[in-house]
């Protein structure tokens, strides 16, 4: 990877409102992030190869524990130290962020929902054995985002349970240890604890994209796979919980943007001083191309890390304002990341095109974040629904939200 200086932090976590704590598992995962993940990104992209290395020293430093609970040996940490941590992670190697994310998730929904003899099993699996999970939710046809249900579906045998049916983009591939995975148990949509190395788990190798190359994100069938009874999490998976990965989403986005911006920031001061060294200085059509380009980005990275902070503030997780919130930010960071990322091959200039440098990655990876759910026009169109009081099938609203333009009574299904 090129040595390139980034500049000074963006973003800077140094006064957050969280404890002292939580501020050193942050500073930490920069360090990482800047010692070990920045220098290996681009062999994994270059590779298609899945970042190891990066998560041996997640584990190291016991940051794969971060949302694991307190009582059950974990870091405890908050959701706003969560988006702190995987931003910070996203600037060394955003492949590494997404995973991060995926496996917090679970954590949360695991949290959450299930009975204390699970956590305590699934927590200790973590912290004693240094497992990792995924959290798959997406199928190949079948939207969550639309009110579908999973196709994935558990039917009853002898000790448990046979899990069936396909989940696609399944982050960590092969190499998680264990998956959340969702599936139909009657008619409710429950959460179910897998072993990927069970039989019957079929990994395809179809992982060859255009950006976020490390995730190895495959698709994996689920042949009758053989789920013991304590590993189905009964609660019901509400469609508004399901949307909590945004919170790590929004973060490793972000972080895309800001290492783009700061890459670029240092490319263009170096155009800066050959321009204003010309005959024509500030004359030049160039300057002021730079200045105002860069402004612009640098602007537009606060404000999406204001819109994610406030998603990560607002409780209880899976309620109607948090899932409001995290809508919200999906979109301004999914569209600030695309657009800073392309503002910065702009402002880089023709050397930005060279793989010696990290922005053409960059901006590689961000393409990803205007697919992934929820997508940017999805959020736009989800908000525009509770503005107007219209909720998609399957999700139900907060018992008392607040400060909106609606009313809990206003809120109903769209008419067939």
């Amino acid at each position: 990877m090129s040595m390139l200086n980034r500049g000074p932090e963006v973003i800077d976590h140094s006064h957050l409102e969280v404890s002292t704590e939580e501020k050193e598992l942050i500073a930490v995962a920069r360090r990482l992030a800047y010692e070990n993940f920045g220098p290996r990104a681009e062999r994994f992209d270059a590779e298609n190869q899945f970042p190891t290395e990066n998560f041996k020293d997640l584990a190291h430093h016991g940051l794969m524990a971060l949302r694991v609970p307190k009582e059950y040996g974990g870091k405890g940490a908050s959701s706003l130290t969560l988006a702190a941590t995987t931003l910070e992670v996203a600037k060394g190697d955003p492949a590494t962020a997404l995973c991060y994310t995926m496996h917090n998730t679970a954590m949360t929904f695991i949290a959450l929902l299930a009975t204390p003899e699970q956590k305590e099993r699934f927590f200790g699996w973590v912290v004693k054995e240094g497992a990792k999970f995924s959290a798959l939710g997406s199928e190949p046809s079948a939207s969550t985002f639309s009110g579908d249900l999973p196709k994935t579906v558990l039917t009853q045998a002898p000790g448990g349970y046979l899990l069936r049916g396909r989940k696609v983009f399944c982050s960590w591939g092969p190499n998680a240890d264990f998956a959340f995975v969702n599936a139909m148990l009657g008619e409710a949509v429950v959460g179910v604890v897998v072993s990927l190395r069970s039989e019957n788990v079929r990994f395809h190798g179809d992982w060859n994209t255009l950006g976020m190359r490390g995730t190895q994100s495959v698709s994996i069938d689920f042949e009758d796979t053989f789920i013991p009874t304590e590993n189905v999490i009964t609660t019901p998976l509400t469609l508004l919980l399901e949307l909590e990965y945004g919170v790590g989403l929004c973060a490793a986005y972000l972080g895309v943007a800001e290492s783009a911006y700061r890459f670029a920031r240092e490319l263009a001061r170096e155009n800066m001083q050959r321009l204003l060294a010309t005959p024509t200085g500030h004359g030049h059509p160039d300057v002021g191309r730079l200045f105002t380009t860069v402004g612009e980005m640098k602007i537009s990275l606060e404000p999406a890390w204001l819109m994610l902070k406030r998603a990560a503030l607002t409780e209880p997780i899976g309620s109607f304002e948090r899932t409001w919130c995290l809508a919200e930010a999906k979109y301004v960071v999914g569209e600030t990341a695309a657009k800073v990322t392309q503002q910065a091959i702009r402002v880089a200039g023709a050397k930005s095109l060279s793989r010696a440098f990290p922005i053409e990655r960059l901006f590689r990876d961000a393409q990803a974040g205007l697919l992934m759910a929820i997508k940017p026009d999805h959020a736009a169109y989800l908000a525009g629904r509770f503005e107007l009081g219209v909720l998609p099938n399957g999700m139900k609203v907060a018992l008392n939200p607040t400060g909106y333009a609606i009313s809990p009574e206003s809120l109903r299904k769209p008419t067939p």
